[in-house]
């Protein structure tokens, strides 16, 4: 038996069988050998999986809309999480827009992508909760454009509106950070 042939048996007791069972049948050097096989596969996997999500989101643009401040933090942290966004590779274009006292507008964000050809238009509020701006000011602008664009004869675009960060346990993780900054 070639070394290939047992190594996929080695490998399909495994999946079968568990480590435990491994050991006892192929002994430790197997076990070793098939764990390796296992980490590599599942490495490929993991990166097939990455190529899949970034493939089913390659036709999305997403626009982050934030407040809009007379100070230059909210525009700068913005634009920091758009740069983190844009990393990550999962979307076409990430863009930035302001409800008020910045530019971009939302409007003119969504009618530029649209002239560059996007149809697929993510608008998420980077808004710790619910307010009038994420309940009603946001939604009437997105009306507005969709109308805008339904009327010009683009109805083949899609804006979606989703919901602002809420509460989650990431940011949890994030507020007891501050604290342990806060407190040295």
């Amino acid at each position: 038996m070639r070394g290939f042939e047992k190594s996929q048996i080695i490998l399909s007791i495994f999946r079968e069988g568990g480590d435990a069972d491994l050991r006892v049948r192929s002994g430790i050097e197997g076990a070793g050998m098939v764990l390796e096989i296992l980490k590599n596969e599942r490495r490929w996997m993991e990166s097939m999986e990455e190529i899949e999500e970034a493939e089913r989101y390659e036709d999305y643009a997403v626009v982050l809309i934030a407040h809009g401040s007379k100070l230059p933090y909210n525009k700068e942290v913005l634009k920091e999480l758009r740069e983190m966004m844009e990393r990550r590779g999962l979307f076409k274009t990430v863009r930035m827009a302001f409800m008020q006292l910045n530019k971009p507008s939302i409007d003119e964000v969504i009618r530029e992508l649209v002239s560059e050809g996007m149809k697929n238009i993510v608008a998420l509020p980077v808004f710790l909760a619910n307010g009038a701006h994420t309940t009603e000011d946001i939604p009437n602008i997105l009306r507005a454009v969709r109308k805008e664009l339904a009327e010009s004869g683009r109805k083949d675009v899609r804006i979606i509106y989703g919901e602002p960060i809420g509460a989650d346990e990431r940011i949890v993780d994030i507020l007891i950070d501050r604290i342990k900054d806060a407190i040295g």
